[in-house]
């Protein structure tokens, strides 16, 4: 409510009405999907506001057991720590062989971390089916 307050005021100052471009970027910036008003709003639990949201609830989670978490809630992402794995990489040097040059790779044994990218354009999809799935897998 206080954010269509904020536009009905700004189009007033500014003495005419918006776009339909501009209703369209703000309906864009200002939806669930950008700003996450349910995730963020303070949940209510017979009768009762609750000192938390759901994003807390799910943060806390973190915040209790950060365990192999390397990072996490960043643009919606986590790194998890990984394990040391064998990667096949390229040498610098290279050496020469019948007229040309092969270039030497050798095998190292390296960490490598797991990032985890949520994605929310799965809710739309269960308040209206069709036009949520046209919203696809991507979204970045």
């Amino acid at each position: 409510m206080r954010d269509r307050k904020h536009l009905l005021r700004l189009y007033r100052d500014l003495g005419r009405d918006p776009t339909d471009a501009e209703l369209m970027m703000w309906a864009q910036i200002h939806s669930e999907h950008c700003r996450h008003h349910i995730f963020r709003s303070p949940l209510e639990e017979d009768g009762h506001l609750l000192n938390t949201t759901l994003l807390g609830l799910i943060q806390a989670t973190y915040d209790e057991h950060p365990g192999s978490v390397l990072l996490a809630y960043r643009d919606n992402a986590a790194v998890l720590e990984g394990m040391p794995v064998k990667r096949l990489v390229p040498c610098l040097e290279s050496r020469a062989s019948g007229g040309g040059s092969e270039r030497i790779y050798r095998l190292i044994l390296e960490r490598e971390h797991s990032v985890i990218k949520v994605e929310t354009h799965n809710h739309p999809t269960a308040i209206a089916p069709f036009p949520g799935a046209a919203t696809g897998s991507g979204g970045e």
